[in-house]
């Protein structure tokens, strides 16, 4: 939650009501509502349109930000273990690869407009 408050009510015998406010999140099914916790940034930042990595693996980076443009993005194994610190715009993804591929010195190789994969520089 980031604004206002939401009660979450299992479907469950005896089962507690939990309220979250903002700046608050949990994980729930329809029996039960797990330990409340300080809302994460990184969850923040997405609906901002931003895209934080903190020590990231560039291939998790890679898939996070396949999500917000058409087509194939993929990440060489060769270079899946790279660490990734930085936010991000997700409005910009070529943007995105561009900063990458000068903070990491990595290849974006585009097959097509469609295909597109990051891997080791030549």
């Amino acid at each position: 939650m980031f604004e206002g408050a939401v009660r979450i009510t299992p479907n469950a015998p005896r089962a507690p009501v939990q309220v979250l406010d903002a700046g608050e999140q949990t994980v729930f099914s329809a029996r039960q509502v797990g330990d409340v916790a300080p809302a994460s940034a990184a969850r923040q930042a997405w609906v901002d349109g931003l895209l934080i990595a903190d020590n990231m693996r560039l291939d998790d980076f890679v898939r996070e930000l396949a999500r917000h443009r058409a087509g194939h993005l993929g990440c060489d194994p060769a270079v899946a273990d790279l660490r990734l610190d930085g936010v991000f715009p997700l409005a910009d993804t070529d943007r995105v690869l561009a900063m990458v591929a000068q903070t990491l010195a990595v290849d974006v190789r585009r097959t097509t407009d469609w295909w597109v994969t990051v891997r080791a520089r030549d």
